[in-house]
């Protein structure tokens, strides 16, 4: 119940709101102490002086044992020693003013009533618990409930500890089972590889084995077997090269000699002699080919524009190819006499079909 004044006069009247049923009065000063005592006429809720004051512009009442005044709407005791929940508002001023007796003690009248069962008690069977009023029996099985509730809890989380600390170790297991896995499998190939590539040895096929006796590393005797396949691959690279070296194919020995000088590099210098001599031949053959081609040239058919100008154009861009061939090995190994002779040759080729050429053109013109 709440009051509020309208006006500042003596004779405004009080403005009171129920705060059962919200109902609205307008009430004369000089009654408002009478109609606090009656209660609400409506809804019939009593109001004593002993549980509200009108000192206030709120409503307090009072707790049943400490006797300290609270708010209204209070469901604990605001004393700190006390902290008591206090009564239902509605229920405690129904109890009182139907003047109902506690079922336990007939002798007393009830004050609250409990939340489960609903039996009206008096302030001595009262018992308080969690912020709410109990019977005897109701708070037993209160209590064994949350026993029940707790041992539920329990062996829930045992069972969840239990779970973890049992897939803790089997998943430790199951990866250790997987790195033994790895590992079995690991040198399963790796003994594949290692006979695979001893295979390849016996059968000539040196590099590779030799590939593969590398990649093994530290495998067995792998070391020792590609020291041997490296010994084996550059023999046999070197026996090639000088087998084309005795047929003439300089190329294909210059190819022979440059892949033993990777494994081995004493054969470099062999590599360029090889190289030289391949540069060598080629122009050697473009030259003799510009030769066959300038053979019989008839300036007076070179000017008409017949066969022997396209072999006479045809000559000179040979020997010209020759040439540029000629000194870029000359750089390469410089101070070679048979190159030096060579690229004479090719000058003294060059100069006669560049004769050849001017007197075509004089003739032209």
């Amino acid at each position: 119940m709440t009051w509020k004044n309208h006006g500042r006069g003596k004779g405004k009247p009080v403005q009171v709101t129920c705060s059962y049923c919200g109902a609205l009065y307008q009430i004369d000063r000089e009654n408002i102490e009478e109609f606090l005592q009656s209660g609400c006429p409506k809804c019939g809720a009593p109001f004593t002086e002993e549980s509200f004051t009108t000192s206030k512009p709120g409503l307090t009442r009072r707790c049943p044992f400490c006797g300290t005044e609270n708010t209204l709407r209070a469901s604990t005791c605001r004393k700190r020693s006390c902290r008591k929940p206090l009564p239902y508002l509605k229920d405690a001023e129904a109890i009182r003013l139907r003047n109902i007796r506690c079922e336990n003690h007939p002798a007393k009248y009830a004050y609250v009533r409990c939340v489960s069962c609903g039996k009206y008690l008096c302030l001595k069977c009262q018992t308080t618990y969690n912020n709410s009023n109990y019977c005897a029996e109701c708070l037993e099985l209160k209590k064994e409930q949350e026993a029940i509730r707790k041992k539920r809890v329990r062996f829930r989380v045992t069972l969840l500890v239990c779970f973890v600390l049992s897939v803790i170790p089997a998943c430790f297991a199951f990866w250790l089972l997987i790195n033994i896995a790895e590992r079995v499998d690991e040198e399963i190939f790796r003994a594949e590889k290692y006979d695979k590539a001893r295979i390849n040895l016996r059968a000539g096929r040196y590099e590779p084995a030799l590939k593969s006796f590398v990649e093994l590393d530290d495998y067995k005797d792998s070391e020792t077997q590609a020291e041997i396949a490296k010994e084996k691959l550059v023999d046999s690279k070197v026996t090639a090269a000088e087998t084309a070296e005795e047929k003439g194919d300089f190329t294909k020995a210059a190819e022979r000699y440059l892949k033993a000088a990777e494994y081995d590099p004493a054969f470099a210098g062999r590599y360029r002699e090889a190289r030289v001599k391949a540069e060598v031949a080629v122009a050697a053959a473009e030259l003799a080919a510009a030769e066959e081609l300038s053979e019989g040239i008839s300036i007076t058919d070179a000017a008409r524009g017949g066969d022997s100008h396209v072999k006479l154009y045809d000559a000179l861009a040979k020997t010209n190819d020759a040439l540029t061939r000629l000194n870029r090995v000359n750089e390469f190994v410089p101070d070679n006499a048979e190159l030096i002779a060579l690229l004479a040759a090719a000058e003294a080729e060059r100069n006669r079909l560049m004769d050849i050429s001017d007197k075509v053109v004089k003739r032209l013109t």
